[in-house]
């Protein structure tokens, strides 16, 4: 795993490099934020269940599987930093692991391009899969983090609506992609039904209680101790 980690972010620059030119402003601001300083949680997660439904299913050394379920772990990655880049549009950040945030270093016109277009490569990456159940999960991925972000601009008066609304937008902008990713490789490997769902829930309940954590961080620690 930390072997697939270690060139995960070379695969990443060299899909997002692959059709543009060699001085290309939009380069720059496309791979900025995939410098390896992140937690990578998300492709983490979706190896790890990957590895673990091969192993159940007796295909631990299928290397075309393996390859395939690297894709996915490779689109969590570049789907969560697109994300970021919308994000600190919106917040107007200042920074981001420790430097310039991304619209700051260039435009916030300029930045939404550059995760336009990590989004459009991920797409091209998800046809890459091959395989029609996964592009439909990997393409729910997208629907829910828009979804997730609207929601975060509406308020609910009532007390048991708006922690409803938490949740749902937490699963939305950050659950949504940690579930499909995981239901994605465990499709691949050939699990039933059964599996799959369990593998779903594993990730969705480990993405909203990742959210839940890293949302009370923001209100108890500083953005240096964070690393944002």
């Amino acid at each position: 795993l930390e072997a697939d980690l270690r060139t995960m972010f070379n695969e990443i620059h060299q899909e997002l490099e692959s059709e543009l030119s060699e001085d290309s402003e939009l380069k720059s601001m496309a791979t900025y934020y995939f410098d390896g300083k992140g937690k990578a949680l998300r492709p983490v997660i979706a190896l790890c269940i990957g590895h673990a439904f091969n192993v159940h299913m007796n295909k631990a050394n299928d290397e075309e599987l393996m390859k395939k379920q690297r894709l996915v772990a490779i689109i969590s990655e570049m789907i969560h930093t697109a994300s970021l880049i919308h994000d600190d549009i919106l917040d107007h950040a200042e920074t981001r692991r420790g430097k310039a945030s991304v619209n700051q270093v260039w435009s916030s016109t300029k930045s939404t391009f550059a995760g336009d277009y990590v989004i459009a490569v991920c797409s091209k990456l998800i046809a890459r899969t091959d395989n029609q159940e996964v592009i439909m999960l990997l393409s729910n991925v997208l629907t829910d983090l828009v979804q997730g972000e609207l929601q975060q601009m509406q308020n609910k008066k009532e007390e048991e609506e708006r922690f409803q609304d938490y949740i749902d937008k937490s699963f939305n902008k950050t659950a949504s992609l940690m579930a499909y990713s995981c239901q994605a490789n465990a499709v691949l490997s050939g699990a039933s039904e059964m599996e799959c769902n369990a593998a779903f829930a594993y990730g969705k309940h480990i993405g909203i209680s990742f959210q839940l954590v890293d949302d009370l961080l923001d209100f108890v620690s500083s953005a240096d101790q964070l690393g944002k």
